[in-house]
């Protein structure tokens, strides 16, 4: 946000938001203003206490779109508990070598195991933290 000040560029998050149906939060990373709210959002987002206002569609052309149902229908028979499968589809569409790199490892075993646990409460320790820096 301060870079955006800065050039003179004016972010209306809360519109932004609106129209994105996603959290926007603006942040300054050298005063770590706004990392409170996206470890908040992100904590609302996993417990499911945050619900999209409003789903965004994409289309996409029908050829990519079954290449994506074929890895993802792979990634299901593979690894049954891995969550949003579409996401990691998308993600070695694209090339991304982490995920490429945890597939040819076998960690999305460890991965999926991870990401099945119940959700951390961020909140009470972020709490936590702010009266230990008073």
């Amino acid at each position: 946000m301060d870079e955006a000040r800065r050039k003179g560029i004016q972010i209306n998050t809360r519109k932004l938001e609106q129209k994105l149906g996603i959290p926007v939060i603006g942040t300054t990373a050298r005063y770590g203003e706004g990392v409170q709210e996206i470890l908040e959002s992100i904590e609302q987002i996993v417990t499911g206490e945050w619900i999209p206002q409003k789903k965004v569609h994409v289309s996409m052309p029908k050829e990519l779109e079954n290449a994506l149902i074929s890895i993802e229908t792979e990634l299901k028979s593979m690894y049954p508990s891995l969550p949003n499968t579409r996401w990691v589809a998308l993600r070695l569409l694209e090339g991304d070598k982490f995920i490429m790199d945890a597939l040819k490892n076998n960690e999305f075993e460890t991965l999926a195991y991870v990401l099945n646990q119940p959700p951390l409460h961020l909140k009470n320790e972020l709490e936590q933290l702010n009266r230990a820096e008073k």
